[in-house]
């Protein structure tokens, strides 16, 4: 039989990176964010995989459909050569209707499936499937986490009833970049302004709390009882506009409530900005809406 190869690494090695994080058990698209959590981001490093050349592997892992999936890119380049081609791409999620985690992924040379278990930074996953010339194939993957480095390994493989090699890679984490471009770009005399604590009135009796300390904003939503419904954390920017001040949001991960455990996407992020007032006393969003009219929402400074 042909060796399965993807530009020099094995079809197992290639979709190892997109099963497994979360019991196989009922579970909800919260316990997804929670279980994904610890593995968002970006994971790098050089390889050399069995039979093949010596590369750089690159992983994305990032949440979609604001934590209903969860995306998972590879990418590998080969030494001395340009650009990087995409070995597979793929989604977990929430199985229904049997609520079980369950993932789905391509390579270019196959295809795979398989429910999923998580304990202890560590996840596991029996996968079968098919390559592209329709040879069934089965492998046990894990995905580990070490610090700030991810041990991805897979063994048991079978592919047309020929046996895979098992095999091992170990790549690091990518530095978010976003929030360091985005406290780059901020102007310090406006981000200088907006430091400190802001309250806002909600309708219903609660409140908001706003605390912004560099380029990172906390905000907290309060019931009328005092007890706490959602928070967020935020990676933010603000910058002159013409005459108008903007503020942006680069990164944001809700931190309590329902929705604790999700970032949220990039392509959502660049909805969230908006136009701003500020004096000594008083912070004012301003929101464009569809119909071409503003909503502004007046935060007061809590005084130390």
């Amino acid at each position: 039989m042909r060796k399965l190869t993807v530009c020099g690494l094995t079809v197992a090695f290639a979709l190892l990176l997109l099963p497994s994080f979360l019991q196989a058990e009922t579970a909800s698209k919260v316990d997804l964010a929670k279980a994904f959590a610890p593995f968002m981001g970006t994971w790098s490093g050089d390889v050399t995989p069995n039979g093949g050349p010596a590369g750089e592997m690159t992983v994305v892992v990032e949440q979609g459909g604001m934590g209903s999936f969860v995306s998972i890119s590879t990418r590998y380049k080969i030494g001395g050569q340009g650009k990087a081609i995409l070995l597979t791409h793929g989604i977990v999620r929430i199985e229904e209707p049997t609520n079980r985690v369950h993932s789905w992924f391509h390579g270019i040379e196959g295809r795979m499936d398989g429910d999923t278990e998580i304990s202890n930074n560590t996840c596991e996953t029996l996968a079968t499937g098919v390559t592209n010339r329709g040879q069934a194939m089965t492998l046990r993957l894990q995905m580990k986490l070490d610090d700030d480095k991810l041990i991805l390994s897979h063994s048991d493989g079978v592919a047309n009833g020929t046996p895979i090699p098992d095999e091992r890679v170990v790549l690091d984490r990518v530095p978010n970049v976003a929030e360091e471009s985005e406290a780059a770009k901020s102007d310090p005399e406006l981000l200088a302004e907006l430091q400190g604590v802001w309250r806002l009135e909600r309708g219903n009796g609660g409140w908001v709390i706003k605390q912004i300390d560099g380029n990172h904003e906390t905000l907290t939503r309060y019931n009328a009882e005092g007890d706490v419904d959602e928070s967020h954390q935020a990676t933010i920017s603000v910058q002159k506009d013409g005459d108008d001040k903007r503020f942006s949001i680069a990164t944001m991960e809700f931190t309590a409530g329902p929705r604790k455990g999700i970032q949220v996407p990039q392509g959502l992020l660049q909805n969230l900005g908006y136009a701003y007032r500020v004096d000594s006393s008083a912070f004012t969003e301003i929101h464009n809406r569809p119909d071409g009219t503003t909503q502004t929402h007046r935060w007061k400074r809590v005084e130390k």
